[in-house]
C-alpha cells in the first residue's frame, strides 16, 4: 500500500473528553489534492470523540472554535460571555489577527445542528490548506519561477497576510506601488502592494473565496 502523499497539509487542534486541563493537542493530515486533504480531515475528525476542536488561525481566515455545550455555564471558554448556551454544537469565530499587539475580535457563537455539521462547517470555512513536506511548485522549473505557469493572481496591500499566503502555496512575483501624484508628477505617500501568483487553481480558489478576499 502506497504512503499518503504529503503534498498538502492541514493543521488543527482537538480537545478530548474529560480533559481536566481543557487543553488542545495539534493534529496534521495530508493529501495529494484539495479534495483528498478535505476527505482526510473529515475522516479523522468523525472518528474522534470530541467536545471541541479549532483551526490554528491565520491573518486571512482568523480562527474558529467548535465546541459542545452541555447547557450549563461554560467555565472552559473564557472568550464566551453573556447568557448560557443551549445544549448542542456551536462555533465561534475570532476575526483575523492584524499584528501581535492586537487582540482578535470574538464574534457571537452560532448554533450548529450536529457534530457532523460542525465538521462540515470546519472543512468548508475554517480549514487552512498549507504546503506539505512533499510540496513542489508546478511553477518552479529548475530554480526559476515561470510566470506563465501561474494560474491565479492576487494583490495584497497589507504585509501581515504575506507569510500565510506563502504557506498556502502563493509566490510573491512583484511589488507595485500606489499613492498620490504631486504637482510635479512624483508619487507621494507611496505604499507597496504585493503581487502574488499561485500555480494551482483549486488551491488558490480556496484562498480567493475567503471572506477576506471576497470583501476586498
Amino acid at each position: 500500500m502506497s504512503a499518503v502523499s504529503r503534498k498538502w497539509q492541514a493543521r488543527f487542534e482537538i480537545g478530548d473528553h474529560h480533559d481536566p486541563d481543557l487543553s488542545y493537542r495539534s493534529v496534521c493530515v495530508y493529501g495529494e489534492t484539495m479534495n483528498a486533504l478535505h476527505a482526510a480531515a473529515r475522516t479523522y475528525l468523525l472518528r474522534q470523540k470530541l467536545v471541541r476542536f479549532r483551526s490554528p488561525g491565520d491573518h486571512i481566515t482568523g480562527r474558529t472554535t467548535y465546541f459542545y455545550s452541555y447547557g450549563i455555564p461554560r467555565v472552559d471558554a473564557a472568550f464566551l460571555k453573556g447568557p448560557h448556551l443551549e445544549k448542542g454544537w456551536w462555533y465561534q469565530k475570532e476575526a483575523a489577527i492584524y499584528g501581535d499587539q492586537h487582540e482578535p475580535e470574538s464574534l457571537p457563537p452560532e448554533k450548529l445542528e450536529s457534530f457532523e455539521a460542525a465538521v462540515d462547517h470546519f472543512i468548508t470555512y475554517a480549514l487552512i490548506p498549507e504546503k506539505g513536506p512533499d510540496y513542489r511548485s508546478r511553477a518552479v522549473v529548475g530554480s526559476e519561477l515561470r510566470l506563465p505557469l501561474l494560474e491565479k493572481v492576487l494583490r495584497e496591500g497589507d504585509e501581515n497576510p504575506i507569510n500565510d499566503l506563502i504557506k498556502r502555496g502563493w509566490h510573491v512575483i512583484a511589488l507595485e506601488y500606489k499613492g498620490e501624484l504631486s504637482m510635479t508628477g512624483e508619487l507621494m505617500n507611496r505604499k507597496a502592494v504585493f503581487v502574488l501568483g499561485h500555480p494551482e487553481a483549486e488551491a488558490a480558489t480556496i484562498t480567493l473565496n475567503t471572506k477576506y478576499y471576497r470583501n476586498s
